[in-house]
C-alpha cells in the first residue's frame, strides 16, 4: 500500500506528465490512444492465451502457433504501454516493433476466430493495437 506521501508524488508527476503538449517526443494523442490500444490487447491476449492453453491440455494443438504469437503480443504490449505513457524517445522504435507483433497475433488469431470467439476478440484488439502502433512507427 502506498503512503500519502508516494500517492501525492505520484499525483504530482501524473500532473506534471499532463502539462507538457504530447511530452518529450510529442504524439500526446497518438501515444495515448496506442497505451489504450495496448492495454486492451492485453485484456483480450490473456483470455486468448487461456483459452489456448485450455484447448491444448485438451489435446488440441492447432492452436500452439496462436499461443506462441498470443505470448509474444502480450511481451510487447507491456512493454509499449508505459513506454507511451511516459512519451518515451524509445517509442518509436517499440511502436514498430509492436505493429509487427500484433499484425503476426492478428494473423494467428484469424485462423481460429470463426470457431473461437475469444480468438475473433483478441484478432480486432491487435489490428487496433498495430493500427495505433503504426501512426507512431514513422
Amino acid at each position: 500500500m502506498l503512503t500519502r506521501r508516494e500517492l501525492m508524488a505520484v499525483g504530482t508527476v501524473t500532473l506534471a506528465m499532463q502539462a507538457v503538449p504530447g511530452g518529450a517526443t510529442g504524439g500526446g494523442d497518438n501515444a495515448t490512444a496506442l497505451a489504450d490500444a495496448a492495454a486492451g490487447c492485453m485484456r483480450a491476449g490473456d483470455a486468448c492465451l487461456q483459452h489456448c492453453l485450455d484447448l491444448l491440455a485438451k489435446g488440441d494443438t492447432s492452436i500452439a502457433d496462436c499461443a506462441k504469437s498470443v505470448t509474444q503480443m502480450l511481451g510487447v504490449c507491456r512493454g509499449v504501454g508505459p513506454l507511451a505513457d511516459a512519451r518515451s524517445k524509445h517509442l518509436p522504435a517499440m511502436a514498430r516493433l509492436c505493429e509487427a507483433v500484433c499484425t503476426d497475433c492478428a494473423g494467428e488469431c484469424r485462423k481460429h476466430a470463426e470457431r473461437h470467439p475469444i480468438c475473433k476478440t483478441c484478432l480486432e484488439a491487435c489490428e487496433k493495437s498495430a493500427a495505433a502502433a503504426k501512426v507512431l512507427a514513422a
